[in-house]
């Protein structure tokens, strides 16, 4: 097994990645979430490591990536051009696999349903982290033409989202996440997810979470707007936490329609639940690219 770290240039931005395991096997690119950064998938790649090549980097804005000078600099093609950007630089030709998380998997589907990106794209498995444009669409079905149920659905969800709305305001945001409040939002949220503290905390968080921010700012309010169909046919397994207090299994599922192989797994634990039992993330993986390999 062997172990690099490295940087990968584009567009003036440099991106930090790292690439590990098993040199011979097929390769998996991890992408993580807000306000998260390569290293939360340590626990999930440990029991992997022997039998897949890893691949995981630190997106735009977090970990020891730079961060871009626009908000527009966090739009979706941008970020879809970085992931092929960072596997270029260990795999020039052929497939890969990817896993992500929260808005990792956000910004996979856009991947997964582009029709070059996808191209390359074996398989996909996906956890709280639905299509904005699946999520919208399905939103405004139900608010046109749903019954009381899927109303009742829908305003759940909306009501799991409330800190979507938050992240539009100037300022509060980025005070929330200050060096001196990041501590107390993980123990908050670890807390929460009933996940050890030790386990969430992150020397890079601050950082994490006032630049990530502009995700939510320059991608969800044009897309919940104004969503694009788009269909997949990148094989697809979605996990869902049972308990997870941000994506619920009514928009988890939202993709259903749109992907031409898609499979559902419920999960035990919150939205972080791989923290506590990564070996569920990381059997589920094995399991998928095995099957499409």
């Amino acid at each position: 097994m062997t172990t690099r770290s490295f940087y990968v240039e584009r567009d003036g931005l440099r991106l930090h990645a790292v690439e590990e395991g098993n040199q011979y096997g097929p390769l998996l690119v991890f992408v993580h979430g807000y306000p998260d950064d390569k290293e939360v998938w340590d626990p999930v790649i440990a029991p992997l490591l022997d039998e897949f090549r890893i691949l995981r980097y630190d997106v735009r804005g977090a970990g020891l990536s730079d961060v871009p000078a626009k908000r527009d600099d966090y739009l979706m093609p941008e970020l879809v051009a970085d992931l092929l950007a960072v596997v270029d630089a260990v795999k020039p030709e052929g497939t890969f696999h990817v896993i992500g998380h929260d808005w990792g998997s956000i910004q996979l589907w856009e991947a997964v349903t582009d029709p070059i990106a996808s191209e390359r794209i074996a398989s996909f498995v996906s956890a709280s982290g639905p299509c904005l444009d699946h999520i919208a669409m399905q939103m405004q079905q139900a608010a046109k033409k749903g019954g009381l149920k899927e109303r009742a659905r829908a305003l759940t969800q909306a009501a799991k989202s409330w800190y979507i709305g938050m992240f539009q305001l100037p300022v509060l945001p980025e005070l929330a996440w200050s060096k001196g409040s990041a501590p107390k939002v993980e123990k908050r949220i670890a807390a929460a997810e009933n996940i050890p503290y030790a386990a969430f905390q992150s020397a890079q968080r601050s950082k994490n979470g006032t630049h990530g921010i502009q995700l939510y700012r320059a991608n969800v309010p044009k897309r919940l707007r104004q969503p694009e169909p788009r269909a997949s046919r990148v094989p697809t397994h979605v996990l869902i936490p049972k308990n997870d207090n941000y994506v619920s299994e009514y928009i988890a599922r939202s993709c259903e329609p749109w992907v031409q192989s898609v499979q559902f797994e419920p999960v035990e634990g919150g939205h972080w639940f791989y923290l506590a039992q990564p070996e569920i993330f990381a059997e589920a993986i094995r399991k998928h690219v095995k099957k499409h390999a």
